[in-house]
């Protein structure tokens, strides 16, 4: 152990300082005489200089060693040490918690404080702090040159004395005379403490993260070790990051490349300090390249304090470059000791009730998925129990079973409370929990029969743990309980409004992991309400037809097959209606085809806004290059056909349309080119569901080149067929069928009979030629292509030959055309297929990140069926931004893309002085119009869809006009999308409540509170058993509508409303304004497709006009950033 003064530091020191004393005496001989008013200025000059001496030694002996005051007291440096920063609500009086405890400091005397990081600190910081007296003149010389030779700040010049002094005395603002005062704090620590007193203080008050500060915390947080047992590369990074270790912190990155550029900057800084320690002498050439050749061996360990995931949070939101700067500029270098309160925006009333609502849905719905079996209770309770002292339980508790009175149905078990308490489970209180088991056993629907109660009676025991809630008092003043499951299921939950966090749930205990902020997950069909506002965008409506039909996607040599979750009734369904019913097929086609709408001029200027066109000045290989290995697409002879086949089948599809023939159309909507058929299949060999799916064998096989290959095999057929009804030997005719590679065949049909050629009838009403009767014909004289043309022969009973013959005509016409061309150059880029498709799913993701998303997204397909995993702040960005039509900043974020969410709202010193406030800016990124077609689309998910069981739910209720809101019953409208992800791995809603019309009875989606919340077990088990299958209406919704409803209570809409009107109107009710250019249209109910008979049914608010049976609908081209390129 190293105590004391370091010898090897004060020689090395005294060596250093000693280098600087020699000194030449300058010659004396050959000066000319000094005139004599010379000598009078100089004798005048020297006296001044000896009284201003004088006078400084006067104050210094008189202010700083006699009289240094109270500040510099042991007791008030110990106070300060003590200095706690409470965390409040929105209310500015409730404490939601507090920085730097006592239990958030593991204080270390100097005698513990390793050798190595003392010189590491001292070659970091200040190698003169043994010999200079709290200030360094020269140090302060040295970083002045080498910042002016940097232009920039590289270097401070501050001593580890008056960086002490900075973080235990509050200084005032960035000034001359704050800087002064600081080196007169200095100056008075140097006089009254010991070197290693300073240092002592030095390496206790540096903030590490979290709560936590000092040497004690770091070694332990870093390395998971004491200081003592520090090594010299653990010391040197300690000592390189005291001023910033969020920086150097890989544990707290955000994405892997943010964690390797944290550890890139700890290597660097770590070899800064080594260096420095070997340029002074305090390490060896030898212990310097070991040093060097090391990893830092980081190993996080476990802080003793649990946190309070909201703690975390505003911990994390302190470090943001606008915070630490207006605190630095306040002359907070260290909030650590600098006793700061921060308030936040958090609603308390509402934050207990989303913290109830989690923990009580999600104890029944655990209940429902996995029984209550005591064996596998009491395991998992033994487990929760055993860190038990990080939670501060209050309404909901572990107790433990006293005794179990009576029996069935009026039974009593008394529990005993932490404390002492004993207290009373009755049968009301056993109901809830009874009957999720129950419908866990039985079905959803299930309700407790008569002796049901001894299923969960048995698996009770004296001396269990048991969770519970409480729930009031009786008569008699004892406390009642109703008995809950502690679940294994997890949720996160985020209120935003305004730009603000109103309320944050991260777990059923709210400590540690923030699932509300950190936990990234896939949330299902969430995602498709971005897909639908890029298409808004590009010129769809939300009454736009989308195909709902099994359908394969070829995309970059590759087939896509989306999968529906639930049977599909209509082969075209409104986009309003594929977000309602939650479709997968019409909402990928809809992404596949999303930039189907614009002209040539606009899938340029999409192009450029997506860097995909030619950059000023590109060369064309460099553009070339972009496009082909960067993005992967690669203009092949394939690719110009794909390009020219899907430009034939969109002209031979209006002609099709004006001559009725719907059979042809549709077998022509759904064929597909046919590459990739192969590849899809092989790369399916092998998995559990190897053996592809009836419906996936006929997307695939409904393609073009199989078709074309057959309608060869047809005609080679057909001509065999021609020889063979010639022939007078039934035999021949007889095996015509072995002969050939497939049949042909009569097929009754409603728009009249028709020949089909196929090689495999399967199970379709098909009935073999007649071949006798044929040759018959054909023996009156009768022409084989009179009685079948071979041009109207149906191809696999797909399509007529005569339109394959049309096909493949078309795309040797526009093949042609397109191979005259650059293949790179982006006229005919935009005509082919992956290009467009690459377009419009980077178009998604860009949207994406402009509306608040920061989780990488990957540019799929199957992006808005979940395939990324999103946090729930990247969701309620989302949301608002679609919805609303904008994004919040703050003011520093003049030039940001993104958006943000806000925590803190400002921040006071210990005096009450503000030293911070958010101010968050809304900009609009999306026109109103198309939030008006958004809004409706997730208005309607509500009312008619998969998220009905919120509809009429909400209620503004509650306040002093309690009496006068019961009666009107005032039902409030919401707004929202579910998400279930794949094998029911996480359940979500993602939803919003309209926001007040200051002065009416109105509410507007253009402002509100958007709620986020997802339900899933941690390590992503599925959430179904026999019974039960938990999709986003089952688990995340119900925990949604109860924080909905306590947020309208909380959130202040009463007073923002006019209910004055309610005393004159008793039937008055709350409406959604609208734009007054959008108008209602009668739609399907099935379809939510245009009706043109009107009448009751759904209506479906949109742009555009009603003329006769027609609607013409209006369409907008606004990509995001448009006119910014």
């Amino acid at each position: 152990m190293w105590r004391g003064r370091d010898s090897q530091a004060k020689r090395v020191l005294q060596e250093v300082k000693g280098r600087g004393e020699e000194r030449t005496t300058p010659k004396q001989a050959g000066r000319p005489p000094k005139p004599k008013g010379f000598r009078h200025v100089l004798a005048w000059l020297g006296i001044w200089i000896v009284l201003g001496a004088a006078s400084l030694a006067a104050a210094y002996y008189y202010f700083i060693l006699l009289n240094p005051g109270p500040e510099i007291s042991r007791e008030n440096i110990q106070r300060i040490f003590a200095l706690e920063s409470p965390v409040y609500y929105d209310d500015g009086q409730s404490v939601l918690g507090v920085f730097f405890q006592e239990e958030h400091r593991t204080y270390v005397p100097y005698d513990r404080i390793p050798r190595f990081f003392v010189l590491a600190l001292l070659a970091a910081e200040d190698k003169n702090f043994f010999s200079h007296r709290g200030v360094d003149p020269g140090g302060i010389l040295r970083a002045l040159a080498l910042n002016i030779k940097a232009g920039r700040v590289v270097q401070g010049g501050s001593t580890i004395t008056q960086q002490t002094a900075k973080n235990l005395f509050k200084r005032q603002r960035r000034s001359f005379y704050a800087k002064l005062v600081e080196l007169v704090h200095a100056l008075k620590l140097e006089a009254h403490y010991s070197k290693e007193q300073i240092l002592e203080w030095y390496a206790n008050q540096f903030f590490v993260t979290g709560n936590g500060v000092g040497l004690g915390i770091a070694s332990q947080y870093f390395f998971n070790k004491p200081p003592e047992k520090l090594t010299l590369v653990e010391s040197a990074f300690l000592a390189g990051c005291v001023k910033a270790p969020n920086r150097y912190n890989p544990f707290i990155q955000k994405g892997e490349q943010a964690r390797r550029q944290a550890l890139h900057r700890a290597k660097e800084r770590t070899h800064y300090v080594l260096k420095g320690m070997l340029e002074l002498g305090f390490i060896d050439q030898k212990q310097f390249q070991e040093a060097i050749a090391q990893e830092i061996p980081f190993k996080q360990g476990k802080i003793r304090y649990g946190l309070n995931a909201i703690l975390e949070v505003v911990r994390e939101r302190l470090e943001r470059p606008e915070i630490q700067e207006a605190l630095a500029e306040a002359g907070v270098e260290n909030i650590a000791t600098s006793g700061i309160r921060i308030y936040t925006s958090i609603r308390k009333e509402l934050q207990e009730e989303t913290l109830r609502a989690v923990r009580q849905n999600l104890s029944m719905l655990e209940t429902r998925l996995s029984g209550y079996k005591r064996e596998n209770i009491l395991e998992h309770y033994q487990r929760v129990l055993s860190s038990e002292e990080e939670v501060d339980r209050k309404e909901f508790l572990f107790g433990k079973v006293k005794a179990v009175r009576g029996q069935a149905p009026s039974v009593e078990i008394d529990v005993e409370l932490p404390g002492g308490e004993v207290a009373k489970l009755d049968r009301e209180g056993l109901q809830p929990l009874l009957t999720a088991l129950v419908q866990g056993m039985r079905g959803t629907w299930a309700a407790p029969r008569k002796g049901d109660e001894a299923l969960l009676l048995k698996e009770i025991q004296i001396g269990d743990p048991i969770f519970v809630r409480v729930r009031g008092k009786d008569k008699d003043g004892r406390t009642l309980l109703t008995m809950e499951r502690y679940p294994e299921l997890n949720a996160g939950v985020l209120v935003v409004q305004d730009g603000f966090i109103r309320a944050m749930v991260g777990g059923v205990d709210n400590v540690h992991f923030n699932r509300a902020i950190d936990a990234r997950r896939q949330v299902g069909s969430v995602f498709k309400p971005l897909v639908y506002m890029a298409a808004l965008q590009l010129g769809w409506n939300n009454l736009d037809p989308l195909k709902n039909r099994w359908q394969a996607f070829p995309y970059m040599g590759r087939i896509y097959i989306p999968r529906p979750d639930h049977p599909n009734v209509q082969d075209w369904v409104s986009m309003t209606w594929a977000g309602v019913k939650s479709e997968n097929i019409a909402t990928v086609w809809l992404l596949y085809h999303l930039c189907d709408r614009l002209n040539p001029s606009q899938l340029k200027e999409l192009a450029r806004i997506l860097d995909m066109a030619p950059r000023s000045g590109e060369s064309r290989g460099a553009y070339v290059s972009r496009i082909r290995d960067q993005m992967g697409i690669l203009v092949t002879r394939e690719s110009l056909l794909q390009a020219a086949f899907e430009e034939t089948k969109e002209e031979l599809r209006t002609d099709l349309i004006f001559g009725g023939r719907n059979e042809e159309l549709r077998g022509l909507d759904d064929l597909h080119y046919g590459s990739g058929v192969e590849r899809y299949l092989r790369e399916r060999h092998g998995r559990p569901e190897s053996k592809a799916t009836e419906e996936e064998l006929r997307v695939l096989h409904h393609n073009f080149l199989r078709l074309r290959a057959l309608q060869e095999d047809m005609r080679n057929d057909y001509e065999s067929l021609r020889w063979a009804v010639t022939r007078a030997d039934p035999g021949v005719r007889a095996g015509l069928p072995a002969g050939g590679k497939g049949r042909f065949y009569f097929q009754h049909h409603p728009d009249g009979e028709r020949i089909v050629y196929t090689q495999n009838p399967g199970g379709r009403p098909l009935v073999a030629l007649d071949l006798g009767w044929l040759a018959s014909q054909v023996g009156m004289g009768t022409e084989l292509e009179r009685i079948i043309p071979l041009s109207r022969i149906w191809v696999d009973g797909v399509m007529p030959a005569s339109l394959l013959d049309q096909l493949q005509e078309g795309i040797q016409k526009r093949l042609a055309s397109l191979r005259e061309k650059d293949p790179y150059d982006l006229e005919v880029l935009i005509r082919v297929p992956d290009f467009r498709v690459t377009m419009a799913l980077r178009y998604v993701v860009h949207l994406a990140k402009r509306a608040g998303v920061e989780s990488p997204l990957e540019p799929v397909l199957s992006l808005p069926l979940g395939a990324n995993a999103v946090t729930m702040e990247d969701v309620s960005r989302l949301y608002y931004a679609i919805v609303s039509g904008g994004v919040f900043r703050g003011s520093e974020e003049e030039d940001s893309l993104g958006s943000s969410t806000f925590l803190i709202r400002r921040i006071e010193g210990p005096d009450g002085e503000v030293l911070y406030e958010s101010e968050p800016r809304f900009q609009r990124i999306i026109p109103e119009e198309l939030c008006v077609e958004m809004a409706e689309i997730l208005r309607k998910v509500v009312s008619h869809g998969t998220g009905h069981q919120a509809e009429g739910a909400l209620v503004l209720k509650g306040g002093r006009n309690e009496r006068l809101l019961v009666r009107a019953n005032l039902k409030v409208p919401a707004l929202g999308k579910t998400g279930t992800a794949n094998e029911y791995q996480n359940s979500s809603f993602v939803g919003l409540i309209p926001g007040p019309v200051a002065g009416s009875l109105q509410l507007t989606h253009e402002k509100g509170v958007v709620i986020a919340v997802y339900v899933g077990y941690d390590d992503n088990r599925p959430m179904k058993n026999a019974h039960i299958r938990v999709y986003g209406a089952a688990g995340a919704l119900p925990i949604w509508t109860w924080v909905a409803q306590s947020a309208l209570q909380y959130l202040d809409y009463q007073e923002q409303l006019d209910l004055v009107e309610l005393a004159f109107r008793p039937s008055a009710s709350l409406g959604l304004q609208w734009s007054k250019d959008s108008v209602e249209i009668p739609v399907d109910g099935n379809s939510g497709l245009p009706r043109r008979d009107g009448g009751e049914g759904p209506r479906i608010r949109t742009y555009g006009e009603i003329r006769g049976e027609k609607v013409e609908l209006k369409r907008f081209f606004a990509p995001i950033d448009r006119g910014e390129r």
